[in-house]
């Protein structure tokens, strides 16, 4: 059960003793909330210049955020990040805000020096000697969130930043879409050219999705040859024309495999948008256009616009 903060008064002032810093931060836009507390109860007030990644000198949110994480689940992450030369040692714990929204618990103790991670807690120096434990936390916080083959988001993150994504639309009045997308086909490049020129196929399609994407929103690899692609702020009409552009770059061009040889293939997509749908039902209406475009001849983008699932 999920306790209010007023409910964890005695428990923060017990944490004291334990942890360098305790705040409260909102998992949706990231603002640390002050507390302040009157008598057994807290009073809660956001504070609008101050940003939960501010303190760690960075300009946007964790791409591996155990706040955004904790308020999915509504379970305690912990994970390591830095500043300087410190490094602290992180627990999140959800907890419920006196109005019964979700608000995140952050937990922050100075751990620079410890042998935390066995002996990988130590800034290497002016000889080479030893690791880089600013390397290795973004190494560790990049593997969590990312695809290996790719580099793009992985369907960890789509499953934990799509939700926040769906509510700061909400909380913006602005629309959110969506294009699922799919290799056609694909099973036969694998088992006519092999395995390898399969993931260079995959590996070309995202490259493709994120020069096409730019900085409008953002693309995970969905599993397999499928990819979803998340646009902040766009209507079905221009999510729609994206995919639309997409698709017809695929299908135009010669991806380069092995031994000099190319492959031309072609990808179906699905295409929804907050607009005509629940934003709890996008990616199901999306991933359902897309089954329809492939079901309709492949090599298309399904959506609104010109036919319904």
């Amino acid at each position: 059960m999920i306790k209010e903060i007023n409910e964890l008064a005695l428990d923060i002032e017990v944490l004291r003793n334990y942890y360098d810093a305790i705040r409260v931060v909102n998992p949706i836009n990231h603002r640390v909330i002050q507390l302040t507390k009157v008598g057994t109860e807290f009073l809660e007030r956001e504070l609008p210049d101050e940003r939960c990644f501010d303190i760690w000198k960075v300009d946007k949110p964790c791409e591996n955020c155990i706040s955004m994480q904790c308020a999915q689940s509504l379970k305690t992450f912990v994970k390591l990040e830095f500043v300087d030369e410190k490094v602290f040692f992180i627990v999140t714990i959800p907890v419920k805000s006196s109005k019964g929204s979700i608000l995140i618990m952050e937990l922050l103790r100075d751990v620079t020096g410890q042998d935390v991670l066995g002996g990988l807690l130590s800034f290497g120096d002016s000889r080479g000697n030893g690791i880089d434990i600013r390397t290795r936390i973004l190494e560790l916080n990049e593997m969590a969130v990312r695809d290996g083959l790719t580099g793009l988001y992985n369907r960890r993150y789509l499953n934990e930043k799509l939700p926040v994504e769906m509510l700061q639309s909400k909380h913006n009045e602005k629309e959110l879409s969506l294009i699922m997308l799919d290799i056609d086909h694909f099973k036969k490049v694998n088992d006519v050219y092999g395995h390898a020129a399969g993931d260079i196929v995959i590996q070309w399609i995202a490259d493709e999705l994120v020069q096409q994407i730019a900085h409008n929103g953002w693309v995970a690899r969905y599993g397999g040859e499928e990819f979803t692609v998340c646009l902040p702020g766009f209507n079905l009409e221009q999510a729609s024309e994206l995919a639309e552009n997409v698709r017809l770059s695929v299908e135009k061009a010669k991806i380069p495999i092995c031994n000099g040889e190319e492959l031309n293939v072609t990808i179906s997509a699905g295409v929804s948008s907050s607009s005509e749908s629940n934003r709890e039902e996008l990616l199901k209406v999306a991933d359902k256009r897309l089954y329809a475009a492939k079901r309709n001849g492949r090599n298309q983008v399904i959506s609104a616009c010109n036919l319904h699932p």
